[in-house]
């Protein structure tokens, strides 16, 4: 996923292997091409436990980053938080990280942040992916949902 911001530098998220451990890294890049080493470490933000599927701007310019547990999971969506300093904001849910749990299987596909700075993740849930799931979420929330909500 990529991000133009109105600074003229461009946000890209990736989901990577590193070592043997699976991480989201989000790289910041000026307008001319190069690493904005003022961004997190040498111009990169890094956090486990999440695989970026999408990436928006909150109203305070943080980046709010949404997927699944990881590249082989599919229980959760999570949404992680990263200062536009590029440091990982751990105020936010837990440790940076909100989850919510479905008893069925579940894909995060996108992001969307309301103008009263709430979040809402869309996606798939059921074996076949078949049904449409929708989480709305406050930056305290953490949260467990079964099948019959």
């Amino acid at each position: 996923k990529v991000i133009g911001l109105a600074s003229n530098k461009i946000i890209l998220c990736i989901y990577t292997v590193y070592e043997g451990a699976y991480q989201t890294k989000l790289l910041s890049v000026t307008d001319e091409g190069t690493i904005d080493n003022s961004f997190g470490y040498f111009g990169t933000a890094s956090i486990d436990s999440i695989k970026c599927v999408d990436v928006a701007v909150d109203l305070n310019g943080d980046y709010i980053i949404a997927g699944n547990y990881s590249h082989f999971s599919t229980d959760n969506f999570r949404i992680a938080k990263i200062s536009t300093a590029g440091i990982i904001d751990s105020t936010f849910g837990n440790d940076g990280l909100i989850s919510t749990h479905f008893e069925a299987s579940s894909w995060v596909n996108r992001i969307a942040i309301q103008n009263d700075g709430k979040f809402l993740l869309g996606g798939l849930i059921g074996d076949f992916a078949s049904d449409i799931a929708i989480s709305r979420h406050l930056s305290e929330d953490a949260v467990d949902i079964s099948d019959d909500q």
